[in-house]
């Protein structure tokens, strides 16, 4: 029997690759799939139960040392062959195959080669055939001819797989409409395949249709470029604005330099709020840097761009940036931050530079001065312009910025504070010292921690905002919850005093009812009634 593994980081993730290529095999495939959370022994146990003749892993960054682990310890019990494929083994495949008892390995596109491939093994022919293809003989390397896949309409279905149907309600499902990307930035593995090529549209709206009806609500294409073309895009967009159903989302990496404001118009006045979510990549503002590592993008107009994308709050916005890009140091980097952030998307993704396998940047990781980590997931941890020093500042404002910010708990005193105080990035570097000194840990909090150690933080450091800040933590912490919570600060002890005053102009309440499910706290000059229930919590200011 021919198994594939997946190896997923979560389990909410879909590895598409497995299914494409059972989906396009002309030989039957058994598919498991696990996280990279489980047990090695339990995934271990479950390959050996099945006694496979051809096992393929689906490498990546984050799985390929289990993969590695996997595969030498079931050569050392089974005969069987063994094929990795996926990103971090379709570079640098040399080093992967000489240094582990893996058979094959396929590099790149492999749903034409993986098929060619089984079907060499049961009949024989001449291996050199088939693309993609790399094996030793005779302890050299060989790799077969380079092919992508010219008509992807070729290409079965992957979705329609009897197997699955019952978790696709539980899963996030990746689409595409697209392979290939148009640019050449040096740190982006998408660089390094610039021919594009397209699904046809009705076919990937048909998926979307099917995927839907058998229970799917949360989608993600895998084009680097959705809007690459904007006529195939807007006729995906026309689609899933049109939908009929609810609580259906659809997230899209787009570059936003090059979007247009009707594409942008289309969504804002058609579509149902949070339907649609864009990850536009910002990476760096420093213009020296975005020429060194060839990307070049309209700085002024991707913000203009954003800008317009926010105003009628329609599109979800998630925006990433890049830290340790050449030429950026820990100034230019606070610029960048500052400058993405004060644009309030809804999510900010601070990620380190990896330097991944087959880009250009790893190799002038020398040139720059990289210093990085050689396993996956490749981080730096300095360079020519950022010392390690620096490097763990931007670790720290990371992580209080996904605490504070990107689990979007405190909205509106965030906002405020950010918009009163100089650096934002010194605001979350402070804020994280302030935990580190503390003897705070970064995890296993609870959210009214999070909400009282930030309010301690701003009485101590900025105190001239700390009173506006204390009425919006209270009014976040209080409507992020649906049912009355338990309370960081100190209680009114005139609180029933206020409720019955509030009870005399408020009578569709029931004042016994009012004593047992409101909080009531000082809110800028004035009270803050808030009443919980069996809906959302009503909101009253009392004076």
């Amino acid at each position: 029997m021919v198994l594939l593994i997946a190896l997923d980081a979560k389990y909410i993730h879909t590895n598409l690759a497995v299914r494409l290529l059972k989906a396009n095999c002309d030989f039957p495939v058994t598919i498991k799939e696990f996280t990279i959370n489980d047990r090695t022994q339990q995934i271990m146990e479950s390959i050996v139960s099945l006694r496979p003749e051809v096992i393929g892993f689906s490498v990546y960054i984050w799985n390929v040392m289990i993969v590695k682990k996997l595969t030498k310890a079931i050569k050392d019990i089974m005969k069987t062959i063994i094929v990795w494929g996926g990103p971090e083994v379709s570079y640098d495949y040399e080093e992967y195959i000489r240094e582990n008892p893996v058979d094959y390995i396929i590099s790149g596109e492999g749903e034409i080669a993986f098929n060619k491939l089984l079907r060499f093994l049961k009949e024989g022919g001449d291996i050199n055939r088939i693309p993609n293809l790399i094996y030793r003989e005779k302890g050299k390397t060989i790799a077969t001819k380079k092919e992508l896949i010219a008509d992807l309409s070729s290409l079965k279905d992957p979705y329609r797989l009897e197997e699955f149907i019952d978790d696709i309600p539980h899963k996030i499902q990746y689409l595409e409409l697209s392979r290939g990307c148009p640019f050449h930035c040096s740190y982006c593995l998408a660089s390094l395949d610039n021919k594009i090529r397209y699904f046809p549209v009705s076919r990937v709206i048909d998926s979307i249709d099917y995927l839907l009806s058998v229970g799917a609500r949360t989608f993600k294409f895998l084009d680097r470029t959705f809007n690459v073309k904007e006529t195939l895009a807007g006729k995906i967009i026309d689609h899933i604005i049109d939908l009929d159903i609810k609580d259906v989302s659809f997230q899209f990496e787009i570059t936003g330099d090059i979007l247009s404001r009707d594409f942008i118009d289309k969504i804002n006045s058609r579509a149902p709020r949070n339907r649609i979510r864009f990850e536009i990549g910002i990476q760096s503002t420093n213009p020296e840097t975005n020429a060194l590592v060839n990307r070049h993008q309209d700085i002024p107009r991707l913000f203009q761009t954003i800008k317009y994308i926010q105003e009628k709050d329609v599109i979800d916005l998630h925006l990433d940036l890049i830290a340790g890009l050449p030429q950026e140091d820990i100034v230019s980097f606070e610029t960048t931050f500052n400058k993405s952030i004060r644009l309030f998307p809804k999510e900010l993704q601070l990620g380190v530079l990896k330097l991944l396998r087959g880009t250009s940047l790893r190799d002038e990781a020398k040139r720059h001065g990289y210093v990085y980590n050689a396993d996956p997931p490749y981080e730096i941890y300095s360079s020519k312009w950022l010392s390690a020093i620096d490097m763990q500042k931007i670790v720290l404002v990371e992580r209080m910025l996904n605490v504070h910010y990107n689990k979007g708990f405190m909205n509106r005193a965030i906002r405020f504070v950010i918009d009163n105080v100089a650096s934002p990035f010194s605001l979350f570097l402070a804020l994280g010292n302030y935990w580190k000194e503390s003897g705070y840990a970064f995890g296993g909090y609870q959210l009214m921690d999070v909400f009282e150690r930030f309010n301690m933080f701003i009485e101590h450091a900025y105190p001239e905002i700390s009173g506006e800040s204390l009425s919006l933590l209270k009014l976040d912490y209080l409507l992020y919850h649906k049912q009355k919570p338990k309370l960081w600060w100190r209680r009114l002890p005139n609180r029933n005093e206020i409720l019955r005053k509030f009870y005399e102009t408020n009578q569709e309440y029931q004042l016994v009812e009012l004593y047992k499910r409101a909080v009531v706290t000082t809110y800028q000059n004035h009270y803050l009634i808030v009443v919980y229930g069996e809906s959302l919590p009503v909101v009253f200011h009392h004076s």
